[in-house]
């Protein structure tokens, strides 16, 4: 078998899937939100598009910042999903994800930089989807489109209730303060005569 357990991985290298990775690919992507809406068979052309990778232990897929250039399907292995990760700092990790997983897809669809690193953990692999195959999907497959609409949609109703939500908490804190906090008079007391 061609898995990470079996085949030490090192580095980053493109690897040619066996029957049984596509089969599990093919089971995989049928669940996978962004194809919720596809028929089968455009699931199955879809997958025959992918390219599969494998990363070796502590190699980013991701890393933040960067203009998203794909989306990933975690195939087998482990990685984790790290914040402020720098040269100096340990950076916080947010989840680890693991077979069946997807990521990288919301900044291809947001059209945004990565908003976090992907590192692999004691090797992975990952079926990548370009950049130029989902702006593809999104321009020919009005399923795929549709979906794409959806989360864009969900996206932007979260981050304005986020937004409101933080507004109306500084604005409630602000006026807290001041209710614990009255200024106090800048006029100064009449002189008496």
């Amino acid at each position: 078998e061609n898995s990470p357990t079996s085949q030490k991985l090192s580095g980053v290298m493109k690897l040619t899937p066996t029957k049984q990775d596509l089969r599990q690919l093919n089971k995989l992507a049928s669940s996978i939100y962004l194809f919720r809406a596809m028929p089968p068979h455009i699931v199955d052309q879809v997958c025959s598009r992918l390219e599969l990778y494998g990363f070796g232990d502590q190699e980013p897929l991701i890393k933040q910042g960067q203009k998203g250039e794909a989306f990933f399907i975690l195939l087998d292995g482990k990685v984790d999903v790290i914040v402020n990760k720098s040269l100096f700092r340990k950076g916080t990790t947010l989840a680890t994800l693991e077979a069946g997983n997807v990521f990288g897809e919301m900044s291809l669809i947001m059209d945004q930089p990565c908003n976090a690193n992907v590192i692999a953990q004691g090797g992975a692999r990952a079926f990548l989807a370009s950049r130029s195959l989902f702006e593809y999907l999104l321009a020919e497959n009005e399923p795929f489109a549709q979906t794409i609409q959806e989360v864009i949609m969900e996206r932007t109703v979260d981050s304005s209730v986020k937004s409101n939500v933080k507004n109306k908490n500084s604005q409630s804190t602000s006026s807290n303060q001041q209710e614990q906090n009255p200024t106090k008079s800048t006029e100064l007391p009449q002189a008496s005569n």
